[in-house]
């Protein structure tokens, strides 16, 4: 919850329009950042890990959290490359009239990475 928390006020601090929220955004923003920093500090993964069930579907959420990861990763990498390539600017950015793309910044470093990496654990029963 508080890395979803984080991504929708990164989106809105570095996204929206300059509004009179600015303050709140960026104050909300910084309070996420440490609550899942001293949130994740205080975790003890291997006793959470020891309370999964031998019956716990791991291959599927792992297959399930890769497929999402490859999806998602693989359509803004796919823009990404097509810019490069031809130079013409996805038109999602041509859309929103803006000269980047947070949500594709966003879901790259905090969702597409996260599950990546949260696949190949579980699927490795790496605590």
């Amino acid at each position: 919850m508080l890395n979803y928390t984080l991504y929708n006020f990164a989106f809105y601090l570095f996204g929206a329009a300059y509004n009179r929220f600015f303050l709140i955004y960026a104050a909300l923003f910084t309070l996420s950042i440490f609550a899942l920093i001293f949130g994740l500090v205080g975790v003890n993964v291997k006793e959470i890990s020891q309370k999964f069930r031998a019956k716990t579907p791991v291959k599927l959420i792992s297959a399930y959290m890769l497929f999402v990861a490859i999806a998602l990763g693989g359509f803004w990498i796919s823009q990404a490359l097509n810019f490069i390539s031809t130079g013409q600017v996805p038109q999602i950015i041509v859309t929103v009239n803006g000269s980047t793309n947070i949500i594709a910044a966003l879901d790259l470093s905090m969702v597409v990475s996260i599950f990546l990496l949260g696949a190949i654990w579980l699927r490795q029963h790496q605590p």
